[in-house]
């Protein structure tokens, strides 16, 4: 099976415990709405394979275990997917999944702004799927990430996200800015808060967001 196949499986599941935690993802972060229906959609575009799926390659020193490119409209992943499984270790890669579809999601729609935002509302994600499924992403070996693991977590529990969805959050909000501070002090990240330049995805922005599917 191609990592292709695997994250679109994944983002495609009728499994109820996968499908549960994907319908933790309702909320907005300034004016960008992160939904469920997103998420498939993005299956969707892997699936016809509007979006690549391949191996990523990481620099000396990094942390990032994989890679939105929206100029290639491509997600770079680790090899040694396992999506299916119910173990710590599979769920973790499911919501570096998630993070990394929030990054496609915004590029589907053309959602134009900085780095600190889009990482601020991917990593609020990865932590809403993984906590949905009662795990809290950590980092027990780098304290740059620790502390963004840690702040994104603190959105998600100071809000009880996933037990009241449809929560309008804002770049304002203290833990929000707490989130976004504790991202742009990492190495990975340091020019975040520059804007991102997306340019869409094939058969993006439909009105309404996504094509009807039967």
């Amino acid at each position: 099976m191609s990592l292709g196949e695997i994250v679109s499986g994944f983002l495609l599941s009728t499994d109820p415990s996968v499908t549960f935690a994907m319908g933790k993802l309702e909320f907005s972060v300034d004016t960008f709405r992160v939904d469920y229906e997103g998420y498939r959609e993005i299956g969707h575009k892997i699936r016809s394979g509007g979006i690549a799926v391949s191996v990523a390659s990481r620099s000396a020193g990094s942390t990032t275990a994989a890679v939105y490119t929206p100029q290639r409209d491509r997600i770079s992943v680790q090899s040694d997917l396992d999506l299916n499984g119910r173990s710590t270790r599979s769920i973790i890669q499911q919501a570096m999944i998630v993070h990394e579809c929030t990054h496609a999601l915004m590029d589907f729609h053309r959602f134009q702004t900085t780095g600190l935002v889009q990482e601020a509302t991917a990593y609020i994600a990865g932590q809403v799927y993984a906590a949905a499924k009662t795990i809290q992403l950590r980092s027990g070996s780098d304290p740059e990430t620790a502390a963004i693991l840690n702040a994104a977590f603190a959105v998600v529990s100071n809000r009880a996200m996933t037990r009241t969805t449809a929560q309008r959050l804002s770049t304002g909000d203290p833990d929000v800015m707490a989130l976004m501070n504790a991202i742009h002090a990492h190495r990975d990240y340091r020019s975040s808060h520059q804007t991102v330049s997306v340019d869409g995805i094939s058969g993006g922005l439909i009105n309404p967001w996504y094509e009807p599917r039967h």
